[in-house]
C-alpha cells in the first residue's frame, strides 16, 4: 500500500463524495475515500503511518470548509459524513 495521497485517481473520489447529489452515489464514494486513508501496510510502523495518513486527510477535510473559502451548506454536511464516517 501506498500514502493515499500519492493515489493518481483519489481527486475523482473527493469529487464525487462533494458534488454527487445521489446518496446512493456518494455515500460509497465516503466510504472508499475513509477506507483508502485506513487500509494500509502491516508492518510494525504502520499504525504510526496510519495516524499520519490520517492526519493529512483530516487537514484537508477541514482546509475545504475553512470560512474564507465560504464552502456552501452542503459541502460542510458532506465533509462532516467524512469526519463521522472516519470516527466510526
Amino acid at each position: 500500500m501506498v500514502d493515499p495521497q500519492e493515489l493518481s485517481h483519489l481527486s475523482i473520489i473527493w469529487s464525487i463524495v462533494l458534488e454527487s447529489e445521489v446518496e446512493e452515489v456518494y455515500n460509497p464514494a465516503i466510504n472508499l475515500l475513509v477506507y483508502s486513508h485506513l487500509s494500509n501496510e502491516t508492518l510494525q510502523d504502520a499504525e504510526e503511518k496510519r495516524s499520519g495518513y490520517m492526519s493529512n486527510f483530516l487537514a484537508k477535510c477541514f482546509e475545504l470548509i475553512k470560512p474564507e473559502l465560504n464552502p456552501s451548506a452542503r459541502i460542510v454536511n458532506r465533509i462532516t459524513q467524512v469526519i463521522r464516517e472516519v470516527i466510526q
